[in-house]
């Protein structure tokens, strides 16, 4: 951990010296930041107030940049309150989970969704470890349908689809998973109403997400 964060310190000294210089398009900068960036990594980072494990290439970019999406953060933290239900689908290894958990406080409920298994065992565990409890985590697929189907898998964890890519990310390789129907999901829950939040990403089925939530 203290060779790490070193590492890291060093890692944050270089991207401020070259950043917003220009510098990126000199095909070495490139390259060494993208080294960087893809050895430069802990096993476990305090981030957003939790401390998180992280998936072993780190996918998300916790150890370099210890913040995912800063906008998607931003708007979610500004548009969740107390008492108040949400959904996370697509929950990789539980980044927006925490946040939205410690958002709503003790009094409101986050539902979790990711069909991944190593994702879904480190979710439960940052879960876990961080003590939260208005979290419910489910190790399915939202999707317009309950069934089973493909979930192809990427060389980068944060990139697994049940939508099977043509990018250079495409493996081939895939896992059989469930998938549920947001309608379904809540029909005995009574809690339709009371949602007020709902964060996707699902790398490219998220239309079909909506079609099984339009209730």
């Amino acid at each position: 951990m203290f060779t790490y964060r070193i590492s890291q310190f060093l890692y944050n000294i270089i991207r401020t010296l070259i950043g917003g210089k220009g510098l990126s398009k000199y095909k070495i900068i490139r390259t060494s930041k993208k080294f960087a960036e893809n050895n430069i990594h802990s096993s476990h980072v305090s981030v957003q107030g939790h401390e998180m494990y992280l998936d072993s290439s780190d996918s998300l970019r916790l150890s370099t940049n210890g913040v995912f999406e800063p906008h998607t953060t931003q708007v979610i933290k500004q548009n969740i309150s107390s008492g108040d239900i949400v959904i996370d689908i697509g929950a990789n290894i539980g980044y927006f989970t925490l946040i939205m958990a410690k958002g709503i406080r003790e009094n409101g409920k986050v539902f979790s969704f990711e069909p991944e298994p190593e994702n879904f065992s480190i979710l439960k565990r940052n879960i876990s470890d961080n003590n939260i409890e208005n979290a419910r985590l489910e190790n399915l697929a939202v999707s317009n349908k309950n069934s089973v189907t493909k979930l192809f898998l990427s060389d980068d964890p944060g990139a697994n689809s049940i939508f099977d890519q043509t990018s250079h990310k495409a493996t081939g390789r895939y896992l059989n998973v469930h998938t549920t129907k947001l309608d379904d999901y809540f029909l005995d829950k009574k809690l339709v109403d009371k949602i007020s939040f709902i964060k996707i990403d699902v790398e490219g089925v998220e239309f079909d997400v909506l079609k099984g939530m339009t209730d």
